[in-house]
């Protein structure tokens, strides 16, 4: 019988371990302090196993009273990644407070909108294949960050869920905690719909396994969703395990040639071309909340 998952998003188990606060969590993971399984960690709401990844914060002392390297006593708060201060002169960024007209157009969205009274940023962004959604990438890849409009590459944005590397379509970006919980936490049966080629046709005995659950990572992923359109397999799932659909289909002989997220709820990907990105509509936004949270 498999062992019950210890499964938490990072800010919460750092917590859980005794390094900090969960806001310290969040200040050190938005400067690039925070590995896991020696991956610098993106997101303050990416999902760890607490009885199998290895959790580490550069320069702190661990609550086992193991020194990692460094030993400053405190983060470098508002510092980016790479040390230099944020810069005070971004007056213009995007927020629920305002959406930029011709936003929606074919011209690219510069990022230049008036600063609102309310400063949390919403924004979808089509992610190419290709792009890794970490900020730093110790193997020199392209990052999402690079698509962002100036002013924006610097705040301290995270990733919805997950997309890797080879996959694509739509990506959320927030500074919003609790917006962006509610949309991931597996508790809130929020639906990511994903469009997927396979080197294959799969048969109907696998896709009943893959409605039902597969055994990853040491437990079984929730009951899914599976039909086949044409030569794509249209996959609805409620949680965001690391390669959850790659895996899944890999546990079946199958190899996953083509992976597009399309929708995040009622978030749809819609015509956003591919490296485009641009701010969410306030009502869609506060929809959103109204219905998860």
């Amino acid at each position: 019988m498999l062992e019950k998952s210890k499964r938490t998003q990072l800010n919460r188990a750092l917590s859980k371990l005794g390094w900090g606060s969960r806001g310290q969590a969040e200040s050190w993971i938005a400067q690039g302090l925070v590995t896991v399984n020696g991956c610098v960690a993106v997101s303050p709401l990416q999902w760890v196993d607490l009885g199998v990844d290895r959790i580490n914060v550069q320069d702190r002392e661990n609550p086992q009273g193991r020194k990692t390297p460094g030993g400053r006593d405190e983060p470098r708060d508002r510092k980016n990644p790479r040390g230099r201060e944020i810069s005070s002169q971004i007056e213009t960024i995007i927020t629920t407070g305002f959406v930029p007209a011709g936003s929606h157009g074919a011209a690219p969205w510069s990022g230049e909108v008036p600063l609102a009274a309310r400063n949390f940023i919403y924004l979808m962004l089509h992610k190419p294949p290709g792009y890794v959604t970490t900020r730093r990438d110790e193997l020199d890849r392209k990052t999402v960050y690079a698509l962002l409009p100036a002013g924006l590459s610097e705040r301290w944005l995270f990733p919805v869920g997950r997309l890797d590397r080879d996959s694509e379509g739509l990506l959320l970006m927030t500074d919003d905690g609790e917006w962006a919980n509610h949309l991931t936490d597996p508790a809130y049966h929020v639906e990511k719909r994903y469009r997927v080629k396979l080197d294959r046709r799969p048969l109907e005995t696998d896709l009943e396994k893959f409605r039902s659950g597969i055994a990853i990572q040491g437990s079984i992923t929730l009951p899914a969703k599976v039909f086949t359109e044409g030569a794509w397999q249209t996959v609805t799932l409620t949680e965001g395990r690391n390669r959850q659909i790659r895996r899944m289909f890999h546990a079946l002989g199958y190899k996953v040639k083509r992976l597009v997220r399309e929708a995040v709820g009622i978030l749809e990907l819609g015509e956003l071309a591919s490296g485009e990105v641009r701010p969410l509509d306030p009502g869609m936004v506060e929809e959103l909340r109204r219905e998860f949270i």
